[in-house]
């Protein structure tokens, strides 16, 4: 009778043993969030599972990150557990965030500015990593604002832009799914430009290099843009009248087109070359076209604060002699850079 007394002890305190080296050994998650918008932790050894506590609601996932969808504010902690047959052995709960999301940073959806014959054509998304689109219920992946399809007949295309890893962005959703009719075209051979992009300063005039291979000098070129209230076409020869981003189709009849995308930003003048006195101060006079609105501001940096020191207001310091460079900003993708001499 003892010894049978004895067997059931121990096998009691083998099971308590047991299951407290399991609580044990399952450790609470430690989270934190990507800018309100992912929670995440490490995995948990011997986990098989996470419950999140949001805003008093329990949600059971099985990865380790968990996305935040709405808007609002939140109190959030996770905790670990095991299936052990039809129990669970929970860890203890995590550190508890308390975070407001907005849903604001989810990635604004591409939106279509032009198609000719093949050629896709969509408007850059601020903060975006890549381009996803679904042709035909195909992925494709790309880092360009264009595409062209190469099936000939009705083509079903959807674009989201999508964040970069770990970014405060997220990925947006996709598209409504458009149908371009691709017309199949045997081509003599393809237009051929020196760049696919190009900076142009406001109100500058330019010309694009273009030729067809195999050359054939005598062919006409015609253009198409994207956004006619940026740039304005006449012959052969362009003009960027207002701030922004167009792309200009170069067409030539029976050749493979070619793009270019076109980037007009604003004029800066300023003295390009200032000599001033070890200790003087010096105020630049920056002259912007077209004028800065009211939310937009200008910046100063030097390259060499030994010799220039320069503020935010654009005073200039001279420090000590020598020669130091100045790049001149403007919030709206103004860049001006100049060389001032300490004497």
């Amino acid at each position: 009778m003892k010894k049978i007394l004895t067997i059931i002890v121990v096998s009691i305190l083998t099971l308590i043993l047991f299951s407290c080296d399991k609580e044990i050994n399952l450790k609470a998650p430690i989270i934190s969030v990507n800018e309100g918008q992912t929670i995440s932790w490490k995995s948990i050894n011997n986990a098989s599972g996470y419950e999140v506590f949001l805003n008093g609601e329990i949600i059971k996932i099985k990865n380790n990150n968990y996305q935040l969808i709405d808007s609002g504010e939140y109190q959030i902690k996770v905790r670990s557990y095991q299936e052990s047959g039809e129990e669970l052995i929970y860890s203890n709960w995590s550190n508890l965030l308390e975070l407001t999301f907005k849903k604001e940073n989810q990635l604004a959806i591409p939106i279509l500015v032009l198609f000719t014959e093949s050629l896709l054509i969509w408007e850059e998304i601020e903060n975006a990593n890549i381009y996803e689109l679904n042709v035909n219920g195909e992925i494709v992946i790309t880092n360009n604002t264009y595409f062209n399809l190469t099936k000939a007949g009705l083509n079903v295309v959807k674009i989201k832009s999508v964040s970069a890893p770990n970014s405060i962005y997220r990925s947006s959703e996709y598209s409504e799914a458009l149908d371009f009719n691709v017309v199949e075209q045997e081509k003599l051979g393809a237009v051929i430009l020196e760049s696919t992009y190009l900076e142009v300063i406001y109100n500058d005039e330019f010309y694009l290099n273009s030729e067809v291979f195999p050359n054939n000098d005598n062919l006409v070129y015609d253009y198409e843009v994207s956004n006619d209230n940026l740039i304005n076409v006449e012959s052969n020869k362009f003009k960027a009248v207002e701030l922004g981003t167009s792309y200009i189709k170069v067409k030539v009849a029976n050749y493979l087109d070619a793009i270019i995308k076109i980037n007009v930003i604003p004029k800066l003048e300023v003295e390009s070359e200032i000599t001033l006195n070890k200790g003087d101060t010096f105020k630049l006079n920056v002259i912007v076209e077209p004028l800065l609105k009211e939310n937009e501001f200008i910046g100063y940096i030097s390259d060499n604060e030994e010799v220039i020191k320069v503020t935010n207001d654009g005073y200039l310091y001279g420090v000590e002699r020598g020669t130091s460079s100045i790049l001149i900003i403007t919030s709206n993708g103004g860049k001006l850079t100049i060389n001032v001499t300490v004497r």
